[in-house]
């Protein structure tokens, strides 16, 4: 059992994190520690993708559990974005070998066109939870449209470029699967006190067995910005700042 957190207060300016990792498609991006009025400790990390796939980058002082927790406050300078945490990750910096549980903040109309995703192009702010598992690469359809990739829930959120929010995600295998629960809500209101959605059974227990936590996004607009970023794991709560 274990807590870890971070304000980025303690990283230098214009740096990417020492500690944090590029952990799956490496490509054009820019990833590094700024000053930014607001951020709880005068410093954020900031995130700007140019190029399409999956990026994730890694904390690498929390170590790989099957059971953990992870509460961010972020927010992106676009309405048209997608950003958010991962945990339970694991990947071999290829695309088809990521692996994980993904809560993001999104805007549904970016998705790629397919016949089955139609009704989802008409939605705008919404909160995306999903999980990645390369051996369903094969398995492309309504419930998996990306392959290894799989949304779960996707469903109206009202963020707003420029607000900060909060999200908690929490992982546990149980019966041979990767149980999830999950909740988000905007800054300076009081977290919600039961979880937005609670969902027992997702991937099989062995995906993403190394564990790792950390932050990911796709191509889209906008500067993302990780304000405060803290873990539990084994049973330990992630710690509020």
């Amino acid at each position: 059992m274990a807590q870890f957190a971070t304000d980025f207060s303690e990283y230098e300016t214009g740096r990417a994190p020492h500690d944090w990792v590029n952990a799956w498609v490496p490509a054009e991006q820019r990833f590094e520690v700024a000053e930014v009025e607001g951020a709880l400790g005068g410093k954020a990390l900031q995130h700007e993708i140019e190029v399409h796939n999956r990026r994730a980058w890694r904390w690498t002082a929390v170590p790989g559990s099957d059971e953990v927790e992870v509460l961010a406050r972020l927010r992106s300078s676009s309405a048209d974005s997608r950003f958010g945490i991962l945990c339970r990750a694991d990947g071999a910096q290829q695309r088809d070998t990521e692996e994980g549980v993904s809560l993001e903040l999104f805007c549904g109309h970016l998705r790629d066109e397919a016949p089955f995703e139609a009704p989802r192009q008409e939605m705008r702010q919404t909160v995306f939870f999903g999980t990645y598992d390369p051996a369903q690469e094969a398995q492309r359809g309504p419930a998996r449209p990306h392959g290894i990739g799989r949304p779960r829930v996707e469903e109206y959120y009202p963020w707003q470029a420029g607000e900060w929010n909060w999200m908690r995600l929490q992982a546990r295998n149980e019966g041979g699967f990767i149980a999830v629960r999950f909740t988000v809500w905007s800054d300076g209101t009081p977290e919600p006190q039961q979880w937005r959605h609670d969902i027992i059974r997702t991937e099989p227990d062995h995906v993403g067995r190394q564990g790792w936590v950390g932050i990911t996004g796709q191509r889209t607009e906008g500067v993302r910005e990780y304000d405060y970023f803290a873990v539990g794991t084994d049973g330990d709560r992630a710690p509020a700042p």
